[in-house]
């Protein structure tokens, strides 16, 4: 009886160790993922930060456009 318990005990520490082992593993697999996550943020606010701008200086260009068919249209009625 003895000598079954300690195998019993002797197959579930082998257990804890292979359920640490994956713990560790899953761990890991969640630090690399919340590290991409911080990059993806990071690349995200640098997206939406260059955005901007563009969206402003693309309004000023079709803003020019607009004006320089204009200033065609009163040349050559002119």
């Amino acid at each position: 009886m003895e000598e079954t318990l300690k195998q019993i005990l002797i197959e579930m520490q082998d257990m804890k160790k292979e359920m640490n082992q994956r713990f560790d593993s899953v761990d890991e697999r969640f630090n690399e993922l919340n590290h991409k996550l911080d990059v993806i943020r990071e690349q995200t606010a640098a997206n939406s930060e260059i955005h901007s701008p563009v969206t402003d200086i693309q309004k000023q260009v079709d803003d020019l456009a607009t004006d320089v068919k204009l200033i065609k249209r009163a040349v050559t009625n002119q």
